[in-house]
């Protein structure tokens, strides 16, 4: 059949010319141009040695016509529920805006917090995070979070849970208006890599990169591996 013979073709992968480097305190890879035509997108995985926080995003710098990527680990901050600290990946985004879904327990329920980044010149921090609600429910096909429940009310509980895990990492009570809002990369030692993605949704992580956040906010970066 049709469907046999596709599953069967003999797919290429993606390579890369520079698995990891580092320049001018960017963390930089390059994509093997013979592997662009199953080249689709990347993203970059951020997280803390210990565990305690993992962000994925796409706040890169892109050169398309070289297909190198770079991300500056000065620039990393955590994202914050009224300040709980957030594991969050990205669902979507545009030149415009970026949303985002992290996983959480409402009031001993497990579901995803999704909300959005939306890019603004006039806004004093280049743009603004929205809250877009409480989903439930995954598409085994698309990975992405499907049926929306509500949004956080005051007297509700939210625990922030582990990408990785789903462990606990913190909990608090909605008091007041929900925030979104970035703070400061707890000190601490942390690593980073790149992760490409195909056309069929196949992964391939680049080499890593470490660096460190010491109590002032000072950031080091120490080398790839």
């Amino acid at each position: 059949s049709v469907l046999k013979e596709l599953f069967s073709m003999d797919v290429g992968e993606v390579t890369f010319l520079d698995k990891g480097s580092i320049k001018d305190d960017y963390f930089c890879v390059t994509i093997d141009p013979e592997s662009s035509d199953f080249f689709f997108d990347i993203y970059v995985i951020n997280r803390r040695v210990d565990g305690s926080y993992e962000d994925h995003n796409v706040d890169r710098v892109d050169d398309w016509d070289t297909l190198s990527f770079y991300w500056q680990p000065a620039l990393a901050v955590e994202v914050t529920l009224n300040g709980m600290p957030l594991d969050v990946r990205v669902v979507s985004y545009t030149e415009d805006y970026i949303v985002f879904t992290s996983p959480v327990r409402v009031n001993g329920e497990d579901c995803f917090l999704r909300f959005c980044w939306t890019d603004d010149e006039k806004s004093p921090e280049g743009g603004y995070y929205e809250l877009l609600g409480i989903w439930n429910g995954v598409d085994h096909v698309s990975g992405l979070t499907g049926r929306f429940l509500s949004v956080p009310e005051r007297g509700d509980e939210v625990q922030a849970l582990s990408l990785q895990s789903s462990e606990v990492k913190g909990s608090i009570v909605i008091e007041d208006d929900v925030a979104i809002s970035d703070i400061p990369m707890e000190a601490g030692e942390y690593e980073c890599c790149f992760v490409a993605i195909d056309l069929y949704g196949r992964e391939y992580p680049s080499g890593v990169c470490r660096y460190s956040v010491d109590a002032a906010g000072n950031v080091t970066v120490k080398g790839t591996e």
